[in-house]
């Protein structure tokens, strides 16, 4: 059937109405906006969470450890801690997640981009150069520790930049 321009006209009464209506209907929490899901969907998709995470070097072998829930091989890496520069929140990353401690050289040596849970994540990377090793750390119980050589260390990890980033190192 054919509208009459006026039916087609939107004004804001005409609009409260439809939207009051779609709430009732479908039993919909006003306050959750759920006019647009997709939209509210695609925005928190496009949003980046920031990083850092650290390459920890012991005598040239690369230290890595277990992810949680999967059991790769990964390097220290974590959401930046407020009030921590991305260095510092690499190195706490390091202490936690392999009882690692030690000092990172200024400046990082690159930064890679993955996706998990439907959220985009940049990660930037430094080095850390490793004065010691715990016996025991925080993580230990959900996490494996060893060295690796760092050509090794390239071929285990998933990210083609952070692979990258290691053979580099190798060569430096």
């Amino acid at each position: 059937p054919r509208r009459l321009k006026a039916d087609r006209e939107s004004s804001p009464a005409k609009e409260a109405f439809l939207f009051a209506k779609l709430i009732v209907k479908f039993r919909l929490d006003p306050i959750m906006s759920a006019v647009r899901p997709k939209q509210r969907k695609r925005a928190k998709a496009k949003r980046t969470y920031r990083q850092s995470a650290v390459i920890p070097l012991l005598d040239g072998k690369v230290v890595m450890v277990t992810s949680r829930r999967r059991q790769r091989w990964i390097v220290p890496k974590g959401l930046l801690e407020p009030g921590m520069t991305p260095a510092e929140s690499a190195a706490n990353e390091a202490h936690e997640e392999a009882g690692l401690t030690g000092k990172v050289r200024p400046g990082s040596v690159g930064h890679y981009t993955y996706r998990k849970w439907g959220r985009n994540f940049r990660v930037e990377v430094f080095v850390l150069d490793v004065k010691s090793m715990s016996e025991t750390w925080d993580e230990m119980h959900f996490r494996d520790r060893k060295l690796f050589s760092l050509s090794n260390a390239a071929a285990r990890v998933h990210e083609p930049e952070l692979r990258r980033m290691l053979e580099r190192l190798k060569g430096a």
